[in-house]
């Protein structure tokens, strides 16, 4: 069991903290803060299909993640104000418009779900799991940390 608020707190305080780390303007690392807020609310139309599902099945991620977009389009943007529709697409990791912010956002919903674990069971038995989350911070570009996040990973990872 997790706090879905508790994630999505987690996951843009360090998107917001690893852009910083980065050198990334405030403006920047304030939309990564605010898609990191915001980054699971389309799984609303798909509940929450773990990572390596997704990633199992060629091309399920991408077909999960147009199908939240659509659901987006017919059932939360025609009731929103234009302004509000905006400000959405600006945080909508699923948009294409926001391609670059992707892999720094992903690391930081790892680093998070890492920190879940960490939080919650302090349990030898899930160190498995953390080390797969560990592997997903890879040099492909696909999913991106810094060094700082790297070394409380390590540090969570050490302390089970």
């Amino acid at each position: 069991e997790c706090s879905v608020l508790g994630h999505l707190f987690d996951t843009a305080i360090f998107a917001y903290l690893m852009a910083i780390e980065k050198g990334e303007k405030e403006r920047k690392a304030a939309q990564y803060f605010f898609m990191g807020i915001f980054h699971d609310v389309p799984e609303a139309f798909t509940r929450d299909i773990p990572s390596p599902i997704k990633d199992k099945i060629p091309g399920f991620r991408e077909l999960t993640e147009q199908y939240e977009m659509k659901m987006m389009e017919q059932e939360v943007y025609p009731y929103v104000s234009e302004d509000v529709e905006i400000a959405l697409k600006k945080v909508m990791m699923e948009d294409k418009e926001n391609a670059e912010f992707k892999p720094l956002l992903k690391g930081a919903d790892y680093l998070s779900a890492t920190s879940e674990i960490w939080r919650q069971y302090m349990d030898p038995t899930f160190a498995e799991t953390m080390v797969r989350q560990g592997n997903q911070f890879s040099s492909d570009g696909k999913v991106q940390v810094t060094e700082s996040a790297k070394k409380l990973y390590e540090k969570m990872l050490k302390s089970l």
